[in-house]
């Protein structure tokens, strides 16, 4: 997959996957049966649900930066 990202020249996508890792690690490190029981905290579903709904809207993004825009 690593490959694949640096062929495409997404080396900001890389930095940030090597950045949280470890807490990406964390997370699917617990069971399966585990795993569907974690949460996170309000603020934190109330953003994604939020980022979710406006990457739906738009659908595709010319590049990066046009993403990380819509987020802040």
């Amino acid at each position: 997959a690593m490959d694949r990202m640096e062929e495409m020249k997404l080396n900001k996508s890389i930095d940030m996957f090597y950045k949280w890792y470890d807490s990406l690690y964390s997370y699917i490190s617990f069971p399966k049966e585990h795993q569907r029981k974690l949460h996170t905290n309000n603020a934190t579903e109330r953003f994604n649900r939020e980022l979710k709904r406006r990457t739906r809207k738009i659908g595709a993004f010319p590049n990066g930066d046009s993403l990380i825009r819509l987020v802040d």
